[in-house]
């Protein structure tokens, strides 16, 4: 089964046109970050990796000051650090 979803977002990474694709807030872009759980952990946590992504991504997301560091706080409360966060925010 975790071939299946590898297939899958290889297809994505593949076939999606670039300038539909939205940018990642992360510096690994979600795709990438659960394609290597799905490989290097298994199926489940490919899925938690796939859950966790999608409920802190988009589009509900703010930056905050945080001991004099600016960070990401997203809609479900998760906070994305200077060196998680992707280079075009910065």
């Amino acid at each position: 089964m975790k071939y299946l979803f590898m297939f899958i977002i290889k297809c994505y990474w593949h076939f999606y046109p670039k300038k539909y694709k939205p940018k990642c807030l992360y510096k690994e872009s979600c795709s990438k970050h659960i394609f290597k759980k799905f490989k290097h952990e298994g199926l489940k946590a490919g899925l938690e990796a796939f859950h966790s992504r999608i409920q802190s991504c988009r589009p509900n997301y703010r930056f905050i000051e945080i001991d004099n560091e600016i960070v990401i706080l997203t809609s479900n409360g998760k906070v994305i650090t200077n060196n998680e966060m992707a280079e075009w925010l910065k």
